[in-house]
């Protein structure tokens, strides 16, 4: 029997994880931080689309701690939204996204992350 997305049971379901908005500043701040208690996909975005020039942020993801990736974005950006790639979380493992402004003027960052299991 072949379960379509999202309908019923043995179909994944894709929900809200979190979402709204976060002002910038020099400490790095958790956009998201989670320890699911079932394995969990987690997948999102923000956007910087307000950034000007002068600007600098760095974007993060950590793993049980671990830095996984570290991406930084400067002045006027090309593209507005930082895709954070789908990401296998365990249950009882910590996965945090955050973010940081190392240059220029604090902003405000819109984001949506969603999980699926």
């Amino acid at each position: 029997m072949i379960v379509p997305q999202g309908a019923g049971a043995g179909g994944l379901v894709v929900k809200p994880l979190a979402s709204g908005s976060i002002v910038s500043s020099t400490s790095e701040q958790d956009i998201i931080n989670t320890t699911p208690s079932k394995l969990q996909f987690i997948f999102g975005w923000i956007c910087i689309n307000n950034m000007d020039a002068g600007d600098r942020i760095v974007i993060r993801t950590r793993y049980n701690g671990i830095i996984h990736a570290e991406e930084e974005y400067t002045d006027v950006p090309v593209n507005g939204y930082v895709y954070v790639a789908v990401r296998i979380v365990d249950s009882g493992d910590n996965y945090r996204v955050t973010i940081q402004q190392t240059a220029g003027t604090s902003k405000s960052f819109s984001y949506k992350f969603y999980y699926q299991r």
